[in-house]
């Protein structure tokens, strides 16, 4: 299913809401939420604002203690596949390999071998967030998901905190801000899978959900040319809000290589200390710079 609306001002217009359940609804909602951060990052007032967006539809669910990279796990699971899963049963495959005791994951590396070991799918984990901008957009544009360390803030986007806020993430998404004249816009058109509807005139939301995803490297080759560090956006949820997110790649990237030590209270705790982690606490070898790709095998 295709939507695209756009809209001039910050009034909403009702009609262009579908369900609730849809995956369309979402987006809308999520991308209004984010409008004044798009609106500031316009440079040229005289061009169109346009907010190409390619989305794959999970269901958020909540984490129960600290399961944060579990719960990302089955947020995984079950926006690929049709495994019957719960958190517990989760959680006790992977105590079973001795990668955890709580549900902690503070390993990218073992996370990764916990996938090619328990479930019918394949992960590869990659060391290199410096240079992962075509990568990460090539993988979400197969409607495959990404799980990713960073450090979460209290609203559970990306800072900087040097790992004692540690979390994790999957990546459903992206959308990329174009500002873009009229007559280059007419010039570059959308592969056919994209339909375009006028409902107002300043933001363009292009969404693209091709359930069989048969031309994605049409779509890819068609948004490579829009795609810059600054103007990326990538969808993400995580398990302590039902909310989708929209975050800044830029700073995505820049938190997860700030990743460097496991938070005091832990290291401080006892009741924490049966915890898996680096036995010196340093997790800038075991979770920064790494993120891991998840495949059908």
């Amino acid at each position: 299913m295709i939507l695209i609306a756009k809209r001039s001002s910050d009034d909403i217009d009702q009609k262009i809401f579908l369900s609730p359940a849809s995956s369309d609804a979402i987006i809308e909602k999520t991308c209004q939420r984010y409008w004044s951060l798009f609106k500031s990052i316009r440079i040229n007032p005289s061009a169109s604002l346009s907010l190409l967006s390619f989305y794959n539809h999970c269901d958020p669910i909540i984490q129960i203690g600290p399961t944060c990279g579990l719960v990302a796990l089955l947020m995984c699971l079950k926006s690929i596949t049709k495994i019957e899963i719960d958190l517990p049963e989760i959680l006790e495959r992977a105590k079973s390999h001795g990668y955890t005791k709580f549900g902690e994951m503070f390993s990218a590396e073992n996370m990764s071998n916990f996938i090619n070991k328990e479930f019918l799918l394949r992960s590869e984990l990659k060391s290199d967030t410096e240079r992962s901008m075509l990568t990460i957009v090539k993988h979400l544009c197969q409607g495959l998901p990404i799980l990713i360390p960073y450090d979460a803030d209290a609203n559970y986007e990306p800072c900087m905190k040097e790992g004692s806020r540690a979390h994790w993430a999957i990546l459903n998404g992206f959308c990329i801000l174009s500002e873009v004249e009229k007559d280059v816009l007419e010039r570059n058109q959308p592969p056919s899978l994209i339909k375009q509807t006028d409902l107002d005139n300043e933001l363009q939301l292009f969404e693209i959900l091709d359930e069989d995803h048969h031309q994605w490297r049409k779509i890819y080759h068609y948004i490579k040319r829009f795609l810059t560090l600054d103007k990326l956006f990538v969808y993400a949820r995580q398990g302590r809000s039902r909310h989708l997110q929209i975050w800044s790649f830029k700073k995505l990237m820049q938190s997860n290589q700030n990743l460097k030590k496991v938070s005091s209270k832990i290291l401080n705790d006892p009741e924490r200390s049966e915890m898996i982690y680096p036995q010196d606490g340093r997790i800038d070898k075991t979770l920064a710079n790494n993120f891991i790709l998840i495949f059908r095998d």
